[in-house]
């Protein structure tokens, strides 16, 4: 009764002012039923828990999968899976993966965390971003939705030039007639 209400004592890290209950540490056991009527059980490759203050696209906490670098996770990249239902492959969830070193890293964690072949078809699009972006996206990004992320262009220096454009750049180094025509 506790388990499935989720009132039960929680290992807790915390990171950077975020703070993340675990739910099944490493080696444990998560379980459960599929839609379908499945029963399903897997032993989880990392600790497992979710983000206390956030609100997933299923309603939940973003869920967390802490990497062997958790307890410096602002250091690392972060990398956000848009997990897909494994049979419509529409948007399900986010899966946020900290303190892994790399995304191969991360991705191998989250396949192992499905007992039924189906990881890999649930993955997404990852993407990466700086734990700044991370935490930016966590206070203001929508989480219903596939994130959307871009690494932010840096700014232009005070009288710079713009970029030229194709035609600009053409005409500048003789590519063009001087009405406007390709040479050949």
């Amino acid at each position: 009764g506790q388990a499935a209400a989720g009132n039960y004592r929680k290992g807790r890290i915390k990171v950077d002012g975020l703070e993340i209950p675990i739910e099944t540490p490493q080696g444990g056991t998560r379980s459960g039923t599929a839609t379908d009527g499945t029963k399903w059980s897997v032993d989880m490759p990392v600790d497992y828990g979710y983000i206390r203050g956030t609100k997933g696209a299923d309603g939940d906490h973003l869920d967390a999968y802490l990497g062997p670098h958790a307890h410096e996770a602002q250091q690392h990249p972060v990398f956000i899976v848009d997990q897909r239902d494994a049979d419509t492959l529409a948007f399900d969830e986010h899966k946020i993966m900290l303190g892994f070193p790399t995304k191969e890293a991360a991705m191998a964690a989250y396949r192992a965390a499905f007992d039924d072949g189906k990881g890999k078809r649930r993955m997404g699009a990852v993407t990466q971003m700086p734990w700044g972006g991370f935490k930016l996206w966590l206070d203001n990004g929508n989480h219903s939705r596939p994130v959307q992320y871009r690494q932010p262009k840096p700014p232009r220096e005070k009288g710079s030039r713009r970029p030229m454009s194709l035609l600009e750049f053409l005409a500048s180094n003789g590519g063009l007639a001087d009405n406007g025509d390709l040479r050949a």
